[in-house]
């Protein structure tokens, strides 16, 4: 790069810049932020947040692809913040953070707060993420109605049978609008009928609003229900196949 010389219209002086090194010094000042983000968490293919910063430079921002984590905003409404993020190295606020916002969980006893009605158990997500309290119970109450539970709404968990706490529990796993749902034997503890009736939610959930559903289950039934079956045996993967619903 050729240098280029300039003249101070106040001191009179002339000035000498050197482009090359402007150029050497962004470019050093860029590895370091890289670098630096890297090691607070953010990641791409290479083991080290070096190896990182010295590809980011060297091909570009095309190499290093972004994903989208959904967060709330003031308002209580989703926004969508582009980062690509190691969870591995996250700290244990933002792992909360991760869990409250992007997943939902769906447990076999349902772990719904005794002696709280429906529609409390259905904000307490909302509230943990920071949402005003006329948004959250707005939520609340669509997404009772959506699992059918809208006349149970003010009934307190102790209140309910089990399909309801199990529906009132769904309701609860999608207050924060997550991609991913966990459910661990949602219906392990439920009668055929009711477990029926929570399997169809599900599909709804995942037909309707795109959530993908891991679904932890004993019954070989529910799993032909699904679009990919994994195997686990002590641990293990011990196979993998499509599910009943794969396209």
């Amino acid at each position: 790069m050729a240098d280029i010389k300039t003249r101070d219209a106040v001191k009179g002086t002339i000035k000498t810049i050197d482009k090359a090194a402007i150029a050497t010094e962004r470019m050093k000042s860029a590895y370091a932020k890289t670098k630096d983000k890297a090691e607070q968490g953010y990641y791409a293919d290479e083991s080290s947040a070096t190896e990182y910063a010295a590809d980011r430079l060297s091909y570009g921002a095309d190499r290093i692809k972004d994903e989208g984590i959904h967060q709330f905003n003031k308002q209580g409404q989703k926004a969508v913040k582009e980062t690509r993020e190691n969870i591995g190295k996250a700290k244990d606020k933002r792992l909360s953070e991760i869990r409250n916002q992007q997943i939902g969980f769906v447990f076999q006893t349902y772990n719904l707060i005794a002696r709280t009605t429906a529609l409390a158990n259905v904000e307490l997500p909302m509230l943990y993420a920071g949402m005003p309290k006329r948004e959250r119970t707005s939520r609340a109450e669509e997404l009772l109605q959506l699992v059918g539970m809208g006349d149970r709404m003010t009934h307190h968990s102790d209140e309910l049978s089990g399909g309801q706490k199990q529906r009132v529990a769904i309701a609860r796993a999608v207050a924060n609008n997550p991609s991913i749902i966990l459910a661990d034997e949602p219906t392990g503890a439920l009668d055929s009928k009711t477990g029926r009736k929570i399997m169809d939610l599900f599909h709804t959930l995942h037909h309707e609003q795109g959530k993908t559903i891991v679904l932890i289950t004993h019954s070989q039934e529910l799993a032909e229900e699904t679009e990919r079956i994994i195997t686990l045996k002590d641990g293990v993967i011990t196979g993998e196949r499509k599910g009943g619903l794969a396209c």
